[in-house]
């Protein structure tokens, strides 16, 4: 102790110098730690560039140009595809609000129906939404998915009325909440799905009507041409049989009185009763009959946000 005290400031400059040696070290040890991260991410951006000078086609200027290009493209045809794919437009109401929506639409499609000829399975037919125009009260759980669903139904009847069909059999959707009772206007084996790769929502429709040939072409362009994605994915269609005619009365076939060889009596002959008649105009070959058609329709609506 008694050195220390002589040699109070060597001591001290000892214990210092001891720290800076320390504080070196650590110093140094932590930059050749940070060297060799350094090194290995050289290494690895080395690595990185030769791959891409070995890549095939090589990553130059014209090659660049030309991948822009294509992306370009490919965000047209993305776009554009987007436009055949667009929701269709619904009022997202509720309560009664959600009742003079249905009653307005309702009306709208019986006076399209009306309008266009088109025979309705009863004149107050509620195109499968009977069980609402009916509750009192609906289910919190069938908003605003039956808001969707009665827009759709909508733009597909627009479409079928346009298309000048003969008469509207039945309409079918999927259920959604307790507010959809078993029935008729429900796809029991049926929900809407979501597509695992692109997350868009589908939603089956089924429709039964019966038209001519023409009317279901019609119809046909009139859903592949709807910018709402309504794809076909079911049709099924055959010839509705004959109606029976109503049996006619037998008519007794004409006569002629003809002079006897004497002239003085006359007696009846009956005249052909099949006479050869001359053909005029054009004759009808083909006699088409009407169609009674089951076409099954999915809505393609784009997963949220994309």
């Amino acid at each position: 102790m008694g050195w220390i005290k002589r040699h109070l400031i060597l001591a001290i400059g000892g214990i210092i110098a001891l720290l800076l040696i320390g504080l070196g070290t650590w110093y140094l040890m932590e930059n050749i730690n940070r060297n060799s991260t350094a090194e290995a991410g050289l290494e690895e951006k080395k690595h990185s560039l030769e791959e891409l000078y070995n890549q095939d086609p090589f990553p130059n200027r014209t090659n660049i140009d030309s991948a822009k290009k294509e992306t370009a493209k490919i965000r047209t045809i993305i776009t554009q595809a987007r436009q055949s794919f667009t929701p269709v437009p619904y009022a997202n109401v509720t309560g009664l609000e959600f009742k003079q929506l249905l009653d307005n639409t309702i009306y709208e499609l019986h006076t399209k129906a009306e309008k266009a000829s088109v025979v309705l399975p009863t004149k107050s037919y509620e195109f499968s939404f009977a069980a609402q125009k009916k509750g009192l009260k609906l289910s919190p759980r069938s908003f605003p998915g039956v808001n969707i669903q009665l827009a759709e139904v909508k733009t597909i009847c627009h479409i079928l009325f346009d298309a000048k069909i003969n008469r509207l059999v039945n309409l079918r959707r999927v259920r959604l909440s307790e507010d959809d009772p078993p029935g008729l206007d429900y796809l029991d084996n049926r929900t809407n799905k979501v597509d695992d790769i692109t997350g868009a929502v589908l939603s089956p429709y089924q429709i039964e009507f019966q038209c001519f040939s023409s009317e279901l072409a019609a119809a046909i362009e009139g859903l592949y041409k709807s910018p709402h994605g309504l794809l076909v994915k079911g049709l099924m269609v055959e010839a509705m049989p004959d109606q029976p005619k109503a049996p006619q009365a037998a008519q007794p076939a004409p006569v002629n009185l003809v002079p006897n060889l004497r002239g003085t009596n006359r007696f009846p002959r009956p005249l052909n009763p099949n006479p050869a008649v001359p053909k005029d105009g054009l004759e009808t070959i083909l006699n088409e009959k009407p169609l009674k058609v089951l076409l099954l329709v999915e809505v393609v609506k784009p997963a949220a946000g994309k």
